[in-house]
């Protein structure tokens, strides 16, 4: 205890040590989970999987969970060079429509021009006390990641 009577517990918590317990959380989990500082320049925790990435950082009183990932090459097989660039534009003009039909709240979909696919993020809010429970928050947005890559995928082949 210090000499004004407050704790080790009184101490305030800077974003930077509130995701340490974050890194801890999700390498119990068996993640590999490292902290950086984002394009946004605020601290986050990252962990990327086969089934897409995921990222941590807080917002609002809660953590905020974003798990995004791009399905390259849609059209790679495609041998004739005319017709893989008109499947793209294709792509491209309708995945607005698409996106309009598909995603929900916390849920993005785009043509990604750099990955020659589809680009998906879909995100939730956990409140501080669920921190244990963020590797399973985690797990189901991939799901869901995946669900929506897979579908919107399927609109633009069809």
């Amino acid at each position: 205890m210090s000499a004004n009577g407050a704790g080790a517990h009184d101490q305030p918590q800077t974003p930077k040590l509130m995701l340490e317990r974050v890194v801890q959380t999700l390498s119990d989990a068996g993640f590999y989970a490292y902290p950086h500082i984002d394009d946004q320049n605020r601290w986050s925790v990252s962990i990327d999987t086969d089934e897409g990435h995921v990222d941590v950082r807080l917002g609002g009183g809660v953590y905020v969970l974003e798990a995004w990932d791009t399905s390259p090459g849609l059209f790679w097989e495609e041998q004739n060079e005319r017709r893989f660039h008109a499947l793209e534009r294709r792509a491209r003009i309708v995945m607005p429509a698409i996106a309009r039909g598909l995603v929900g709240d916390g849920e993005e979909l785009w043509w990604d021009e750099q990955e020659h696919g589809v680009g998906a993020r879909v995100s939730t809010r956990v409140p501080y006390e669920d921190i244990l429970h963020i590797p399973k928050y985690a797990m189901q947005l991939l799901n869901m990641l995946n669900d929506l890559l897979g579908e919107a995928e399927r609109r633009l082949l069809d």
